[in-house]
């Protein structure tokens, strides 16, 4: 390699002017480019994403759908739309990407904002999150039409979405939060309440959870968060409620190999498993799209 380059370098010296300036201009040029394909900028990019559908039943049972009912019903041509995000694209990405105007940039530090792996979990987090609404919602809304249909579930705690790396707590992702200093949790909102009730770093938090369906105590404290200027536990959480599908009619199974990660496909989610439990298509054969979140109150 060496030898190599000591050649390189002693042809271009006895080379020509013109083919020297010739050499030094595709040097440059490559190294432009490399700099635009590498160099990154601190800007996320939200891009138009795909239109999906995450409900089938017997009339079209496939795999590829988040959720299945097991009626002879249709469906609908319901579909949720959806946009992809991008953090800390390459300049060469931000040059082009400024020629179309369809995308969408937003500044994005490194050290405040989520980075694209804490962004997955809180977003797989927020998809269960959201089909669990839809599938309660949707239920209880298709039994004012139809007795038979049922759903029964229960409040089992709020849900460690994540746990950020200035956290003082020995929580983990997925500890399901049941009593803080020995109050029952009810809510994520009373969680939230309770918590701030606590505004500095001494005061020991005993945090009763449930990890790997184990129920364990845990110790936590309080750190000073610059950016909010608040003491925080340094995580994030959502309410977790588990449905009791022996005592749910009709039937239902999840496919959680998701194509998409989030919560706001939940309000085309719940419309779709309505139109599945009931026999009347309340869509008259259009064609709907929408996106949006979905909450227990509907």
């Amino acid at each position: 390699m060496k030898e190599f380059f000591n050649d390189l370098f002693i042809g271009f010296k006895k080379a020509k002017l013109g083919r020297k300036i010739l050499y030094l201009s595709c040097v440059l040029i490559y190294m432009i480019v490399i700099a635009l394909l590498v160099v990154q900028v601190n800007v996320e990019a939200i891009t138009p994403g795909s239109v999906s559908s995450y409900v089938s039943t017997k009339q079209n049972i496939s795999n590829q759908m988040n959720v299945y009912i097991d009626t002879d019903n249709e469906v609908g041509k319901i579909y949720t739309v959806s946009v992809y995000s991008y953090k800390r694209i390459s300049l060469f990405q931000y040059l082009i990407g400024k020629l179309n105007n369809d995308i969408a940039y937003e500044n994005y530090d490194p050290k405040t904002d989520l980075s694209a792996e804490e962004d997955y979990q809180i977003g797989k987090k927020s998809k269960d999150q959201s089909i669990t609404n839809a599938l309660i919602v949707a239920y209880q809304e298709a039994s004012k039409k139809n007795p038979d249909i049922k759903i029964e579930y229960e409040y089992e705690g709020v849900l460690v979405a994540l746990v950020y790396s200035h956290s003082k707590t020995d929580l983990k992702p997925d500890d399901i939060i049941t009593h803080f200093n020995g109050v029952k949790i009810e809510s994520s909102e009373q969680f939230k309440n309770l918590n701030s009730q606590i505004n500095d770093d001494k005061t020991i938090i005993k945090l009763t959870v449930i990890r790997d369906g184990k129920v364990k105590e845990i110790n936590a404290r309080k750190v000073y968060d610059e950016s909010t200027k608040n003491y925080v536990l340094g995580i994030s959480v959502m309410d977790k409620y588990k449905i009791n599908e022996k005592n749910t009619y009709p039937s239902f199974k999840l496919h959680t190999n998701y194509s998409s990660i989030g919560g706001s496909g939940g309000a085309m989610t719940t419309l779709a498993i309505y139109n599945a439990l009931l026999k009347d298509d309340v869509t008259k054969g259009k064609t709907i799209m929408g996106t949006g979140t979905i909450s227990l109150d509907g």
